[in-house]
């Protein structure tokens, strides 16, 4: 199966009124959707998924945080994020990686940790990476 994917969402009755009149995953605030979800109509082992060739841009941020910004060439399904062998917080983690639009995650590992040890550490993956 090449393709097998579409927009899906609840009713949104939580955020009514802003929902009677539009879908939750239309709406936005300052302008960055508020909800976002994926369905496919086929396993995911069966997805046909070309690499994402995923490129990041590692920078300080402060007080020992680091700003990772992560763009894909192709679709990049359920990316996720570790610091090999360190505990870290971070901004967000499991998500999808549409081609051409960005997504940024701050880090804030639990000891600290030098730019080039956390460029060393970072292992990044998707869907593609379990099959």
């Amino acid at each position: 199966m090449k393709q097998a994917v579409i927009l899906a969402a609840g009713e949104g009755q939580r955020l009514r009124p802003f929902t009677v009149t539009k879908p939750k995953t239309m709406l936005s605030i300052a302008g960055k959707p508020i909800s976002t979800n994926m369905v496919t109509f086929a396993r995911p082992k069966h997805l046909e998924l070309p690499d994402p060739q995923i490129t990041t841009k590692i920078k300080t941020s402060s007080e020992g945080d680091f700003e990772i910004t992560l763009t894909a060439k192709r679709p990049a399904l359920w990316v996720w994020l570790e610091l090999a062998g360190e505990d870290a917080i971070m901004t967000d983690n499991f998500f999808h990686l549409p081609p051409g639009v960005p997504k940024t995650i701050y880090i804030s590992p639990v000891k600290p940790l030098t730019l080039a040890k956390v460029k060393q550490k970072l292992k990044i993956r998707s869907l593609l990476d379990t099959y």
